[in-house]
């Protein structure tokens, strides 16, 4: 679950889906930098960035997100969901097909195929999510029958993921999940073709010539840890214009390596932190994706469970003295940290103090008297920060200690970005600061995230909080019900927002554009005129 609710690099919110819009660049290639490896080309498995480009551009799913970050029709046509929330019926665009590169056909030979995309795909891929824990199945298990199949009371036969008919998919569930129309709407959604994967079993997704495609582009070309070619699938006939013919990823294992290709010219995108800016970039850079960094406390941990104590620590914080780490824009004074809890909205919006939570001397004092009555062992903590964030955490416990004295005991322990994930996987810390994403867009899905992440949040408001934002999800406005969850995770000092990061979008000269950041962290390119074409 940490995945869900902490991103650990900021490579994971750069793009997932790309080029839709402008006519003017529609026969253009288009060379982009990337670092990233890529271990298989089934969209079923894709969980690094350029598996994900492949995926959602190659492989078409009933669902999508919009520019705006709203789930619409993709390769479906129409869904209805019952009255009960439990039924949901899909039906299928008839136009749609797979399409048999050159590459493909050696692999088909003599066999009677049919390019026809069905229901039957989904509902292999589904199953295929399910039975063998792929991205995304977490959500699957609320289809009737995926919970008695993992408990093994059940076959995939008894999973009610059904083909009504060959363009009509209907999905029963066993209580109503909202975000089931997300998963499907990501590359966990996307159709598979069970008889194309007999013919290349064992090998299904390792191959450009062992995959086929319903998208707006086909797999053309990989070569391993080196580059991937996307073409415009001229089969295609969905929703999704694919207006460049070519699309080529040039994949880098160095942040390094890859900067100095794109200030050679060698591609027209570069996506990177602003760690690595560029300083007389080719053309223009904008920050595209941004991360909240922020101090999160490990309730897991019995000292950390006291409330008073992370308020008195949290309200002693001067963040204006907090020097800002070099990849930062600035010190986030402005922003909720729980933007982190909600994908429709943009964090910017937002005021701290808006949810309830001031830096106070006074206040801090205050509490830390409370909390000395309550605790009665000597307060060490042991803290975690990336190393690139070792000075402001160092001035931070200044402060306490400046405060509180030797009432308060610190260690700080660096990592480096890359070691991160797996030390906080541990759990040993009682203070981290840490990248604060999650995917989750309603308040009961965030309260259950925060669960059982790294705070590990339980106590009986917690509890309480749950109960009511259960009820009330379904009597008021979403947003409201997860605003309550923002103020109180925020005002119990659970989580509390620090800087704001970007990554920085590179178009060289003669691509110009514009983007959205939205959600499932998709960025939407209108690209314009380019002065030549590569």
């Amino acid at each position: 679950m940490i995945k869900k609710f902490i991103a650990l690099s900021l490579s994971l919110i750069m793009v997932v889906t790309l080029f839709s819009g402008c006519s003017l660049f529609k026969n253009a290639e288009f060379h982009i930098g990337y670092i990233d490896e890529i271990e298989s080309l089934d969209p079923l498995k894709a969980t690094g960035d350029a598996e994900i480009i492949s995926a959602v551009n190659c492989f078409e799913g009933l669902l999508k997100f919009n520019q705006n970050g709203e789930i619409v029709l993709s390769g479906a046509t129409k869904y209805s969901i019952s009255g009960d929330g439990l039924t949901y019926t899909f039906s299928l665009n008839p136009k749609a097909i797979w399409y048999i590169a050159e590459l493909n056909e050696g692999i088909l030979g003599e066999t009677d195929f049919d390019n026809r995309v069905t229901a039957h795909d989904y509902v292999y891929s589904i199953k295929k999510v399910i039975a063998e824990k792929l991205p995304g199945y977490e959500n699957y298990s609320y289809i009737r029958g995926a919970r008695e199949y993992y408990n093994g009371e059940g076959d995939l036969d008894s999973i009610l993921v059904t083909a009504l008919d060959d363009l009509t998919l209907e999905i029963v569930l066993v209580e109503p999940h909202s975000e089931i129309l997300s998963t499907l709407a990501e590359s966990s959604g996307a159709p598979s073709s069970e008889k194309f994967a007999s013919l290349v079993e064992g090998v299904y997704g390792t191959t450009a010539s062992s995959v086929i495609c319903n998208g707006p582009y086909y797999i053309a070309e990989i070569n391993k840890g080196k580059s991937l070619v996307l073409k415009r699938n001229p089969k295609y006939k969905g929703r999704t214009k694919a207006n460049n013919a070519q699309i080529n990823l040039n994949l880098q294992k160095k942040q390094k390596n890859i900067v100095e290709k794109y200030a050679s010219n060698s591609f027209d995108v570069l996506l990177t932190d602003s760690a690595n800016r560029i300083e007389n970039p080719n053309g223009k850079i904008t920050p595209v994706t941004n991360t909240v960094w922020g101090i999160v406390s490990n309730c897991s941990k019995e000292i950390m469970k006291n409330e008073n104590l992370r308020k008195a620590l949290l309200s002693a914080i001067d963040y204006s003295v907090i020097s800002t780490p070099k990849f930062a824009t600035g010190i986030a004074t402005n922003v909720v940290a729980p933007d982190y809890l909600v994908t429709e909205r943009h964090y910017s919006k937002y005021a701290v103090d808006s949810v309830g939570f001031d830096s106070s001397v006074d206040k801090a004092e205050e509490y830390m008297i409370l909390a000395s009555t309550q605790i009665k062992e000597s307060i060490n903590l042991n803290i975690y920060v990336p190393i690139s964030l070792e000075n402001s955490m160092n001035i931070i416990c200044n402060g306490w200690k400046d405060l509180f004295g030797d009432d308060v005991r610190t260690n700080i322990v660096t990592f480096d970005i890359d070691e991160y994930e797996t030390v906080i996987e541990e759990n040993d810390y009682h203070i981290a600061i840490l990248p604060i994403y999650s995917d989750s867009s309603t308040a009961v899905s965030v309260l259950r995230s925060i669960s059982s992440a790294p705070c590990n949040f339980t106590d009986n408001s917690y509890e309480s909080l749950l109960r009511a934002a259960e009820i009330s999800i379904k009597e008021q406005p979403k947003a409201t019900a997860i605003n309550e969850c923002e103020k109180y995770i925020v005002s119990s000092g659970v989580v509390v927002p620090l800087y704001l990061s970007s990554t920085d979008l590179y178009l060289n000269d003669g691509v110009t554009g514009i983007y959205n950041t939205t959600t499932k962290n998709a960025i939407y390119f209108n690209l314009g005129d380019k002065k030549s074409e590569k």
